[in-house]
């Protein structure tokens, strides 16, 4: 069985990949892999408070990796991070890496350079699918969304009452 361990951000990609991966017989979710802001107790990607991150895990009753990072981080300090959780992963067993990235080349260039020469393969559940049919499929599965983050400066004005 293939062991894998997901980069878990909280939103509807990371639950959306997690539920392929669930589902797919060739695959064994052993953990999920979240960064968290140390200054402020809070997911480095959506800024979702840790007392929510904690009721996600507890729902999708999955172990959960943390790795607290500063805010700002520089680089190294993040590839450190990473590096540290991956030689503990692999030691776990775990032999693949998912990650709920849709269409950022870049990001997903960057993430595949950084586990190359590891020993693990690299996979992306929902790379390069249409977003209208991923929201689609999320709304189909019974899955909820909650608004718990967003910046008041891109937001308009009438949207707070």
């Amino acid at each position: 069985m293939n062991k894998v361990m997901l980069s878990f951000s909280g939103g509807k990609d990371s639950v959306l990949a997690l539920h392929r991966l669930i589902n797919n017989p060739n695959y064994e979710v052993s953990n999920l892999l979240i960064t968290m802001s140390e200054d402020y107790n809070r997911s480095s990607i959506h800024g979702i408070r840790n007392e929510l991150i904690e009721a996600q895990i507890e729902a999708l009753n999955l172990p959960a990796k943390k790795v607290f990072l500063p805010d700002p981080c520089p680089n190294e300090v993040y590839e450190k991070a990473m590096s540290d959780v991956m030689n503990e992963a692999i030691q776990d067993g775990v032999t693949h890496v998912a990650f709920g990235d849709i269409n950022l080349k870049d990001i997903r260039d960057y993430r595949e350079k950084q586990l190359e020469g590891l020993p693990v393969d690299v996979l992306f559940p929902l790379w390069d699918e249409p977003t209208s049919g991923l929201i689609e499929e999320f709304i189909q599965l019974g899955y909820k969304t909650a608004i718990t983050t967003l910046d008041p400066n891109k937001v308009p004005k009438a949207f707070f009452r």
